[in-house]
């Protein structure tokens, strides 16, 4: 149940036909008239005017006036208030009263209105030589009509003011679920685009590997199609995950059990993908080693798998360098690839499947793709800018004067 339909339920509006209102508004004058009129001849001798037919006249008006009390209140009830004035008559003045505290509230003119009819009312009379004051059963029954009228237009307003607030709340309770819905649906993208891009990446870098070695090398094709298969099934995998996560329902655990998240730890594993597919990789670590937050930590795997897969589409056969710095409350997390290709033969320094360097860097020969650039949208960087800013850190992504680019984050630790 809604935030609005609840508000219905505790407030319901009754639903009438538009002719109701006039419908009842002539029942209400027909009874007064015959009230009224009726009585005149009792009425005109407590009354001003003398006379059957100006009494008979002025009960009339006084009652076919109220014809016109909801949209004319306050002329409708000095019509009945002159009607009980000059002829006694009472039945049309009470209903205006009601009217117009209904319509106005404690309004200064409805207080005005109740103090002339009191006045009317408890008019002064002499007897036995002294002064008396008598209130009248009409004087009552007016000042029951005014307040019931203020009573009326009180809890008008309060409804009506409880409604508006029902409606608030349920305004911003749509902006709030749909906020949810839009944070959502930018994790599940952010989610889905480290998850899968960087599998696919890895699938075309070994495709290119197979086209090259397809007639040349039996083994090596044999090995990139293996690579390509099993990198394939896990991603797969990864992405059954994710649309077993959206699927769950609420509070029930996901049709296909979950992977932990990626840490520092699987780095090496990355990494080993990485240089299988034949690119040119280096990996400087700087610093002593130590165990960070989780949240940390996989902001920084997601920073070096995204770096990979940008040199991949953008940069393919160029070497990349992936630089880690552990110091004092905070952890700088680099990637950068060069602006030109490397060769395929590579330089004959580098041993096959990756030589350490006496400085701990390691490196792998490269191998020039035949995927070329592949078009990113730039939603990966965008879903890791916002990573970085959930972890506390800053990221940087920017071009470097040899044509390359360098995406950079410190990240708190």
């Amino acid at each position: 149940m809604t935030v609005e339909s609840q508000g219905r339920w505790l407030f319901p509006q009754v639903e009438r036909p538009p002719w109701s209102a006039t419908a009842g508004d002539v029942a209400l004058v027909l009874v007064a008239l015959f009230v009224s009129v009726g009585n005149s001849s009792e009425q005109a001798a407590t009354g001003i005017l003398n006379g059957q037919a100006a009494s008979v006249t002025v009960a009339a008006l006084a009652s076919v006036a109220l014809l016109w009390r909801r949209r004319f209140p306050l002329p409708v009830a000095l019509a009945g208030l002159a009607g009980w004035c000059l002829d006694g008559v009472v039945l049309p003045f009470l209903v205006a009263s009601y009217t117009l505290a209904a319509a106005r509230g404690g309004d200064r003119v409805v207080w005005a209105l109740a103090l002339v009819g009191l006045a009317r009312g408890c008019g002064p009379s002499v007897a036995d030589g002294a002064l008396h004051f008598d209130v009248s059963e009409m004087t009552v029954a007016g000042l029951t009509a005014t307040f019931v009228g203020l009573y009326v237009n009180a809890r008008r307003r309060l409804i009506e003011q409880l409604r508006e607030r029902t409606r608030t709340l349920e305004r911003e309770h749509d902006l709030v679920a749909s906020r949810a819905r839009a944070d959502e649906r930018t994790a599940i993208a952010r989610e889905m685009h480290d998850v899968i891009a960087h599998r696919v990446s890895l699938m075309v870098l070994h495709a290119g590997a197979l086209e090259l070695a397809l007639g040349r090398d039996h083994g090596q094709a044999e090995a990139a199609a293996h690579t390509i298969r099993t990198t394939g099934r896990q991603a797969l995998r990864e992405l059954g995950e994710i649309v077993g996560v959206l699927r769950a329902d609420d509070g029930a655990a996901p049709a296909v059990p979950l992977a932990p998240q990626p840490t520092l730890d699987d780095l090496d594993v990355l990494l080993s993908d990485w240089r299988a597919t034949g690119a040119a990789l280096e990996l400087a670590v700087e610093g002593e080693r130590r165990p960070l937050s989780a949240g940390v930590e996989r902001t920084a795997y997601r920073l070096v798998q995204e770096g990979l897969t940008n040199a991949r589409r953008h940069a393919p056969g160029t070497t990349v360098a992936v630089r880690l710095a552990y110091g004092d409350g905070a952890l700088a997390v680099s990637v950068r690839n060069g602006g030109r290709p490397v060769a395929p033969d590579g330089d004959g320094g580098r041993a096959e499947g990756g030589a350490a360097s006496a400085d701990g860097v390691h490196s792998t020969p490269p191998l020039a793709s035949s995927g070329g650039a592949g078009g990113g949208g730039g939603h990966g960087l965008l879903g890791l800018r916002e990573r970085v800013a959930l972890a506390g850190g800053e990221l940087h992504a920017e071009p470097t004067l040899d044509g390359g680019f360098h995406l950079s984050a410190r990240l708190p630790a």
